[in-house]
């Protein structure tokens, strides 16, 4: 692929972050009375923002319920988002040979975007040309909003950009920005129809990304 910028979601592509996810949810969760999940559970509930994974969370999906839930779950991880959270494999390495070859990394995310940044910055320092999480002035993915702002800030023609995530969320999300696509069957989502999506090509692994830029 001849791209100028790739963007990478976070979740499940950039970093295993399920556990911590998990741990937060639990903690909102019992905090407001409610049974806990499963890490299971929780890697298929993330992709639209932590309130919808929230709200999946519950038992009934009270959306007042998740309102509370949410103040809670925020005040946990911001404290603990990087007790368990580890880069995949290989992934540093890839980003790195990337960006000697020239081009512009971003990441668009759902995820907070205080966090977002914060993880990012731990994990892949002096690495990322922007990133983008979830706030108040951008529709979250599967809205092209994101993708189109940071494909704006960085003046990139949009055939010039790939976008690189794991789950239905991101192919919507890719599709609706109306950019190149590449899924990683590494990451949280392994339905059937993630899995027989061809509307790009899917890795295995990071350091197979080296193959396709």
């Amino acid at each position: 692929m001849r791209d100028k910028l790739i963007i990478f979601d976070l979740d499940g592509t950039l970093v295993n972050t399920v556990k911590d996810l998990n741990s937060g949810i639990n903690y909102a969760l019992s905090k407001n009375g409610f049974p806990t999940r499963d890490i299971n559970h929780t890697s298929k509930a993330i992709g639209n923002g932590i309130f919808i994974t929230i709200l999946r969370s519950l038992p009934s999906e009270d959306e007042a319920d998740a309102k509370k839930c949410l103040a809670d779950f925020r005040e946990y991880y911001r404290k603990h988002y990087l007790d368990n959270s580890k880069r995949y494999s290989g992934m540093l390495m890839t980003l790195r040979k990337l960006k000697r070859k020239g081009y512009l990394l971003a990441v668009a995310t759902n995820k907070l975007d205080e966090i977002a940044n914060k993880l990012i910055s731990e994990l892949y320092p002096n690495i990322f040309d922007m990133v983008v999480g979830d706030r108040m002035d951008l529709p979250k993915k599967p809205d092209p909003a994101v993708i189109n702002y940071v494909i704006n800030k960085l003046e990139i023609n949009k055939k010039e950009v790939t976008y690189i995530g794991d789950s239905e969320v991101d192919i919507l999300s890719a599709n609706n920005a109306e950019v190149k696509l590449v899924l990683v069957d590494y990451g949280f989502h392994r339905s059937e129809e993630y899995l027989s999506n061809n509307s790009g090509p899917h890795i295995k692994k990071p350091s197979d990304l080296l193959s396709l830029f």
